[in-house]
């Protein structure tokens, strides 16, 4: 069998049971969901608090920037279930929200980069994580990291001089 056919079979199997692993997790709650779908791509949402009460994020071979900085959430705490496979998750919350973070990592990283300077630990739970994450990175921030400079390393800088 060519390598190339050999390859597509095993995603297309990777994304069958990813499906499947999905249904049963889902399976286990009742009532109205938001479902995110983002498959070999990128996106930034800024969902609103309805769709943030109950929602489940399923990120395949792609990229997912879920901006909550402005939701004012109407029922405490926010529940996300996420599933991401060989993708990337930053979800960005008010500094002060405090997030409980139950995902389970396999061949991946979850982290919350925000500064420990505001005491959260009296707070009551404002959103929790729950799901996994295969071969990907999960981060919790409260801004977008920092751009790097796109100038060229040989570009003048200022008050440079010509030799």
């Amino acid at each position: 069998m060519p390598r190339a056919l050999t390859v597509l079979i095993g995603l297309v199997a990777a994304q069958v049971g990813a499906v499947l692993l999905f249904r049963r997790q889902r399976g286990r709650h009742a009532g109205l969901r938001t479902h995110f779908l983002v498959t070999q791509g990128g996106e930034q949402l800024r969902p609103t608090a309805e769709q943030v009460n109950d929602a489940v994020l399923s990120v395949m071979m792609g990229g997912l920037v879920l901006d909550l900085r402005e939701v004012k959430l109407t029922a405490r705490p926010a529940r996300i279930e996420l599933l991401s496979i060989m993708g990337g998750v930053m979800i960005l919350v008010p500094e002060a929200w405090k997030v409980d973070i139950d995902v389970q990592p396999l061949m991946a990283g979850v982290r919350d980069e925000r500064t420990g300077s505001i005491e959260r630990e009296d707070r009551p739970t404002d959103l929790v994580l729950t799901g996994r994450v295969i071969m990907s990175g999960l981060d919790v921030a409260s801004h977008m990291p920092q751009e790097q400079s796109a100038a060229p390393a040989n570009a003048p800088t200022a008050g440079a001089k010509d030799a």
